[in-house]
């Protein structure tokens, strides 16, 4: 049932069951959430990850509402920039709320945004919403990226959500579009 939900094989009564083997060409697949290093590897490239920026901020009117806590509630900001071979692919800007109790301090920011949002005390997330877009660069995110500013790149921005329906995490991914071939697979019935 998982592998036919992927779209890894197709199973039909009375025609057997039929292997996507096409769905190996799609590294990197819009429709699921897979960690950035693995991403990079699963193309036999090279990875490398560093913190660009971490800090406390206090939410704005629109980061607030999309993470369902009150404005200006403080939150842990971490920019992180990863490398494949050395060039750099991606930007993630994740914002999560500090819960009562905790602070940045209790963190390592190179951790995981899912490892992160456990040490500060929030639910497991069952499921991330997703929203892909594209974007014209502008600093920091064109200087970070080694881009010229304007450059169009594609943006996922990413709310995590437990099972209860609390937000934990609000995450924007800035990708280089030579980097990788995104893609997703559909069922077509």
């Amino acid at each position: 049932m998982r592998l036919e939900s992927e779209g890894l094989i197709h199973k039909r009564q009375g025609a057997g069951t039929a292997v996507n083997r096409a769905a190996a060409e799609i590294a990197a697949r819009l429709d699921q959430q897979i960690d950035n290093d693995e991403i990079i590897r699963s193309m036999g490239r090279t990875v490398s990850m560093e913190v660009l920026e971490a800090g406390t901020i206090a939410l704005a009117e629109d980061q607030s509402s999309a993470l369902e806590v009150p404005e200006g509630s403080d939150a842990l900001r971490v920019a992180k920039l990863w490398r494949a071979d050395g060039a750099p692919v991606l930007v993630a800007i994740n914002l999560v709320p500090l819960l009562d109790g905790h602070h940045m301090a209790d963190v390592d920011v190179r951790q995981s945004l899912f490892r992160l949002i456990e040490r500060l005390g929030h639910e497991t997330v069952d499921w991330e919403l997703a929203w892909p877009s594209a974007v014209n660069l502008e600093p920091p995110i064109s200087d970070w990226l080694e881009q010229p500013v304007g450059q169009a790149v594609l943006t996922l921005e990413m709310i995590g959500v437990s099972r209860t329906g609390r937000r934990a995490y609000h995450a924007t991914e800035f990708h280089v579009p030579e980097a990788f071939r995104y893609g997703l697979i559909r069922s077509v019935h």
